[in-house]
């Protein structure tokens, strides 16, 4: 099982080998994280829903090699739309070999807390191709 939690909790590192439950548990109880990466997992869509309701600090997120659930090969808009509603600090979202369902631009407006200001996040999914050299 590979876990690499850097210096005081600000950044989670989760492989393929840690199980589901496991890795739910970590993002429970590290809601100080300021990036988090997710490493050739199956059960995307899942952590990134348990990402938004338990990282709201979340600044930077790197998904390589990632599938949305069991059986899917491709992750769904709904969790990073809550990404973006919940995780209003997170400014990079990097996908490497992670497919998502709907390509295109994602964008979630909210209100602040203290009803004050008004914020629109907007997620732009670029696909990048590499040719080989």
């Amino acid at each position: 099982m590979l876990v690499l939690l850097h210096a005081p909790g600000s950044h989670l590192r989760i492989d393929a080998r840690v199980t589901s439950e496991h890795a739910r548990d970590l993002l429970r109880k590290t809601p100080q994280l300021k990036s988090i990466e997710l490493r050739y997992r199956t059960d995307t869509d899942m952590l990134l829903e348990e990402i938004a309701r338990n990282c709201p600090e979340l600044q930077t997120l790197t998904l390589v090699g990632c599938r949305g659930d069991v059986g899917c090969r491709f992750l769904t808009r709904l969790p990073l739309m809550e990404l973006a509603r919940k995780c209003r600090e997170l400014r990079v979202l990097y996908l490497r070999s992670t497919t998502v369902r709907s390509l295109g631009a994602i964008k979630v407006s909210f209100v602040t807390s203290d009803s004050t200001s008004y914020h629109t996040v907007e997620i732009k999914i670029r696909i990048t191709l590499v040719k080989p050299i």
